[in-house]
C-alpha cells in the first residue's frame, strides 16, 4: 500500500484514513497487505523528495512475491502525468498491478482501465495546476488587502507567534541586525568582515548557519527591517547557464507588480539608516565597476594567509584630463592591520595569458585547433547545453502525445476523446516551439572558422580573452587550464593543470 498527502492542512486525506480504505480494499478482494509506505506533507508534482514512494517502488519491483500496489486514489501516486505513467508502465511490464479504492476494483489491467489511468493522471495534473494558480491568486489578493500574514519563515530578528498576525521583534536577535547595519554604515566594514566578526561571536543566521557575504547583503537589503512587507517581488524560474531552470530570489519583477505594505509591523532599523546602507551599496557598486572583468575570479588566493582575493578597480582623473584605471588583486583580509598579498592585475593576468598562449599554440596546427575548438564548445558552451535541455523537453512532449494517442484508440467516449485531443494539440504546439528553439540554437552553434580567422585569434589571443572574460564560455576555457593563482609578498605562483610556474613580481 502507498499513501500521501500534500500539506498538514489536508485532514480529509490523512494517512490514517487512506490506510484504512486500503486495508478495506484488500480485505474485500482477498489480498494480503504486506507493507504500507507513506509520504507525509509531500507534493505529488514530482517524485523528488518522496523517499517513501521510491522505497515502495523498489520494494514492489524487487520482490517477486508482491503482486501489486493499492492506493486510496490514483492521484496519491502523483499529479505529474509523465512520472505517473512511467511508474505505471514499469509496473505493468514487470507483471504488477496498480489498484485504487476510489477509481477501480478489478485485478486485471484491461484497455479500458489503462485509458482510465491515463485520463486520471491528466486530470490530476490539471487539478494541481489549477490549485497552484488558485493559491497564488489568493495570496496576491490577501497581500493587496494588507490583512494578516502570508506565512513564510520570518527574517532574523523577528518571530511569528500567530500565523494571522504581524511579525514581532525577537529582542536578542534584533541586536545582531542592528550590529550589522552599524558595522556597515557607521564603521565602513565590508560583507566579509562583518560575517567574520559575527561568526567570531558565535552568532548564527535564521537557518542556524554561519554568516557569509550573501547573508549579510540580504539582511542589508531586506525592507522588512523598516516595517515594510513586500509581496510578489521575486521572478519565477529562469533557464540557467548550466542548461537547467533555477529560481533566483535576487531577480525582481518590475516595480509596478510588487506589492508593498508600509508599517506592517514594528521596525528594527530606522529608515534613515536603512537607506544610507543602500546608498553605500550603490556607490560601492559604481566604484568597483569592472569587478566582472576579473580573469582570476574565484581561483586567486593570498599566499600569506590563504584567504581568497578580490579585484579592486579604481578610476582617477589626471590634471591633463586623461582618465586612468588601476586594477589590483587584494586579499579579502587586507585591512586587518597585517601584511597580505597584493598584485597589479594587469601584470598577473598578462603573464598568465602569455604562458597560456605559448603552451596552447606552439605545437598546434590549424586543423587540429579546429577540432579542439569544436570539442570545447560541445563540452562547455551554454548554447549546446540549452540544445540538450530543449531536446529533452521535446522528447517529453512526444512521450505524452504517444500515451494519449494510445488512450484514444482504446476509448469509445466522445467527450473524453475531445478532451484528450485538445491536450494533444497543446503538446504538439509545445513540440513545435521546442523544435524552433533547437533550430535557432543549432544555427548559433555553427562555427566554421577559416585558417585566417584562427591566425587572427592566435595573434590577438590576450586581447580577445580579456574583452570576453564576462562570457561563461571564456571562464570555462580559462578554468580548464588553471587550478589556482597564489600571490605572496613578491611572488606569483600560477598552478596549471600539469605544472606550477613561479615568478618574481614587484
Amino acid at each position: 500500500g502507498y499513501g500521501r498527502y500534500s500539506s498538514d492542512a489536508q485532514k480529509e486525506c490523512s494517512i490514517e484514513i487512506q490506510k484504512n480504505f486500503i486495508e478495506k480494499f484488500c480485505h474485500t478482494h482477498d489480498l494480503k497487505l504486506d507493507k504500507f509506505f507513506a509520504d507525509y506533507a509531500k507534493s505529488g508534482s514530482t517524485t523528488d523528495g518522496r523517499d517513501e514512494f521510491k522505497k515502495m517502488r523498489e520494494y514492489l519491483f524487487n520482490n517477486d512475491d508482491i503482486t501489486g500496489v493499492v492506493v486510496y486514489k490514483l492521484d496519491r501516486l502523483g499529479r505529474n502525468t509523465e512520472d505517473y505513467l512511467v511508474f505505471l508502465n514499469e509496473a505493468l511490464r514487470r507483471g504488477k498491478t496498480v489498484q485504487s479504492y476510489a477509481e477501480m476494483h478489478s485485478t486485471e489491467m484491461t484497455p479500458t482501465e489503462m485509458f482510465q489511468h491515463t485520463l486520471t493522471a491528466a486530470i490530476a495534473e490539471l487539478e494541481l495546476a489549477t490549485i497552484s494558480e488558485r493559491t497564488r491568486n489568493g495570496i496576491l489578493h490577501k497581500a493587496k488587502q494588507g490583512s494578516g500574514s502570508l506565512g513564510g519563515k520570518p527574517p532574523l530578528g523577528y518571530l511569528r507567534p500567530d500565523a494571522n498576525k504581524p511579525l514581532v521583534i525577537d529582542a536578542g536577535k534584533a541586536e545582531i541586525v542592528k550590529m550589522i547595519f552599524d558595522l556597515y554604515v557607521n564603521q565602513g566594514k565590508g560583507y566579509g568582515e562583518i560575517a567574520k566578526i559575527l561568526n567570531s561571536y558565535g552568532y548564527l543566521t535564521q537557518r542556524n548557519r554561519e554568516f557569509g557575504k550573501n547573508s549579510i547583503r540580504n539582511i542589508l537589503l531586506n525592507e522588512r527591517y523598516i516595517g515594510t512587507e513586500v509581496y510578489n517581488r521575486a521572478e519565477g524560474k529562469k533557464l540557467g547557464k548550466d542548461g537547467k531552470y533555477h529560481y533566483n530570489s535576487h531577480r525582481s519583477k518590475p516595480d509596478e507588480q510588487i506589492i508593498r505594505h508600509l508599517g506592517a509591523h514594528e521596525a528594527i532599523i530606522s529608515e534613515d539608516l536603512f537607506y544610507r546602507a543602500r546608498d553605500i551599496m550603490k556607490k560601492k557598486s559604481r566604484h568597483g565597476g569592472k569587478k566582472g572583468n576579473a580573469l582570476f575570479k574565484g581561483i586567486i588566493r593570498c599566499g600569506i594567509c590563504g584567504a581568497p582575493m578580490h579585484l579592486d578597480t579604481h578610476t582617477s582623473k589626471h590634471k591633463n584630463g586623461k582618465t586612468y584605471i588601476t586594477r589590483k588583486y587584494r586579499c579579502n583580509c587586507y585591512n586587518d592591520g597585517k601584511k597580505h598579498g597584493k598584485i597589479d592585475a594587469d601584470i598577473a593576468e598578462g603573464l598568465f595569458l602569455k604562458l597560456l598562449k605559448r603552451g596552447l599554440f606552439r605545437r598546434v596546427k590549424s586543423k587540429e585547433l579546429l577540432g579542439d575548438l569544436d570539442e570545447f564548445f560541445k563540452e562547455f558552451s551554454t548554447d549546446y547545453k540549452k540544445i540538450i535541455l530543449h531536446k529533452e523537453k521535446n522528447d517529453k512532449y512526444r512521450f505524452k502525445i504517444d500515451r494519449l494517442t494510445s488512450a484514444i484508440e482504446e476509448c469509445n467516449q466522445l467527450g473524453a476523446i475531445k478532451n484528450l485531443m485538445a491536450k494533444i494539440q497543446v503538446y504538439e504546439h509545445g513540440m513545435e516551439e521546442e523544435q524552433k528553439e533547437i533550430a535557432r540554437l543549432e544555427k548559433i552553434c555553427e562555427r566554421n572558422y577559416t585558417v585566417e580567422e584562427l591566425s587572427y585569434i592566435i595573434k590577438h589571443f590576450e586581447k580577445l580573452v580579456k574583452s570576453n572574460i564576462k562570457n561563461q564560455e571564456t571562464r570555462d576555457f580559462i578554468n580548464s587550464y588553471i587550478q589556482q593563482v597564489i600571490v605572496g609578498y613578491d611572488t606569483l605562483d600560477i598552478v596549471f593543470r600539469d605544472e606550477v610556474i613561479s615568478k618574481k613580481v614587484k
